[in-house]
């Protein structure tokens, strides 16, 4: 049987400072700024889901129910990461035409997505990348996921977990954080 846990993001207050260069910094208490190289810095959100001891990995897929977006007003110039993740404060040449970049003036990044399925010990959870942020350089338009409802489904495989393993408490502490 397909099971289901929801859930429902939220975005907590943030601040947006302007440095002497021009550039737009994002802040968001409890997140990260965080980007791959080339790639303009934008809060992130890891969030651990627990799963079922014995649950099918390849079962478990993420569904967005729904999105309450929210545009800010006014043009925005956010910062770039270099390859070891500092501030770039590179000019808009950095990006322009960049196949790679994710936010092109026609599309709008998911807010959530799977990061990665993982095992602690006995403890199961998927990670979950929260980036409720989206940031198109042409326009400098700046948008946030104020509220996003979303599932993660799966199914179990019936093979349940030993007694021996399921009463190992060595990481209970650290799983519950």
């Amino acid at each position: 049987a397909v099971e289901r846990i929801d859930l429902t993001l939220t975005l907590p207050g943030y601040d947006i400072e302007r440095d002497t260069l021009g550039y737009d910094t994002i802040d968001v208490a409890g997140f990260h700024l965080y980007a791959n190289p080339g790639h303009p810095l934008l809060p992130h959100a890891w969030i651990d889901v627990a799963l079922p001891p014995d649950v099918d990995w390849d079962s478990v897929t993420l569904h967005i129910d729904g999105v309450e977006r929210k545009e800010l007003s006014g043009a925005y110039h956010l910062p770039l990461a270099t390859t070891d993740r500092s501030l770039c404060n590179a000019g808009d040449d950095a990006i322009a035409g960049s196949s790679s970049f994710p936010n092109p003036a026609s599309a709008i990044s998911q807010p959530v997505r799977i990061q990665q399925l993982s095992q602690m010990r006995k403890w199961r959870f998927a990670r979950l990348d929260f980036s409720p942020f989206n940031w198109i350089p042409e326009t400098g338009r700046l948008s946030y996921a104020a509220k996003v409802d979303i599932w993660l489904e799966f199914t179990r495989t019936g093979h349940g977990s030993s007694a021996e393993s399921m009463s190992d408490t060595v990481m209970d502490d650290v799983a519950r954080g």
